[in-house]
């Protein structure tokens, strides 16, 4: 991209909708691996509690009660502990994600060129040209529209 696209209306807009997509995803990515890591891991606290209370209603010596249950934990766990990773990944992606300050605050590095506004050019008309009779077919002249009479000054 060249230099002038870039300092450009255009392209300070373009940065700017860029970085926010950007942002965007990245902190999204980090509340849903926050979101699945925290219900993977009360998944798997809760299995584990319920295994120590059958475990005391039923024994200890109920093996398969502690592989059905063990096995779920097992997987919530690996389960929580993988997008926990993601989440920590993430907000590292986010974090290295350089800062693009908003449009208002990059027009000062724009070229006055591109900065001013289409007011600032000269009007196709002549100044007495810019005010007509509000009535149609009578003819006034240019030298009657709208001037100031003594009355009307302080």
């Amino acid at each position: 991209m060249s230099e002038a696209a870039t300092n450009s209306k255009d392209g300070i807009t373009r940065k700017r909708k860029n970085y926010l997509a950007k942002r965007v995803g990245a902190l999204s990515i980090v509340a849903v691996s926050g979101l699945i890591s925290s219900i993977g891991f009360a998944a798997a606290t809760l299995i584990a509690i319920w295994v120590v209370v059958s475990a005391f209603n039923f024994g200890w010596y109920s093996v398969a009660l502690l592989i059905v249950a063990i096995v779920p934990a097992i997987i919530c766990l690996a389960i929580a502990i993988a997008a926990w990773m993601g989440c920590w990944r993430a907000r590292i992606i986010a974090a290295s994600i350089p800062y693009v300050p908003p449009e208002r605050e990059q027009v000062k590095v724009l070229p006055a060129v591109e900065i001013l506004v289409r007011g600032s050019e000269q009007p196709p008309t002549a100044p007495d040209e810019l005010l007509r009779a509000a009535q149609d077919g009578k003819s006034i002249p240019a030298d009657e529209l709208m001037r100031p009479t003594e009355s009307a000054l302080p």
